[in-house]
């Protein structure tokens, strides 16, 4: 009621945005207000989510450091010593969770997928992601050979 006549710039309030959103592409708006017109701007904010999971191995083998990457983006963490990742701020939409095999321990080979889908949608906690591996012995066998003299 009290704004003067007249082209005025509005803005999102970015500090004032809660953590869990996201500003959309358009922050800032021109209105014209108008005596007796109600004057408006729509801004889009996003909300921002987070998925997470674990990496299991065969015990005793380490499983901290390991690099998960969400595609698509450059986006990627890396696992804490009991296994577990978490992304955050996540916008909505379809990604894939793909564990770096190069950052297995040595000898490590997956046993699950190396990638698994992630549907990430407001109000539905994604399901948390897995992948499993096994370390291979990385010796060479021995063959012994016995010799029989006569």
């Amino acid at each position: 009621e009290n704004v003067s006549e007249g082209p005025h710039d509005v803005a999102l309030s970015l500090v004032e945005l809660p953590a869990d959103f996201d500003p959309g592409e358009a922050q800032k708006a021109r209105v014209a207000v108008q005596p007796r017109h109600a004057a408006r701007a729509d801004f889009e904010v996003l909300p921002l989510m987070a998925a997470g999971g674990k990496v299991h191995g065969p015990e005793g083998a380490r499983l901290e450091g390991i690099v998960i990457r969400m595609m698509p983006g450059g986006r990627y963490t890396t696992t804490a010593m009991d296994g577990s990742f978490t992304f955050y701020n996540v916008r909505e939409g379809d990604f894939t969770a793909v564990v770096d095999v190069h950052t297995l321990p040595e000898g490590g080979a997956l046993i699950s997928p190396a990638s698994v889908p992630l549907s990430m949608r407001d109000g539905t906690p994604p399901a948390p992601i897995e992948f499993h591996f096994t370390i291979r012995s990385t010796q060479k066998p021995v063959r012994k050979v016995l010799e029989i003299i006569r």
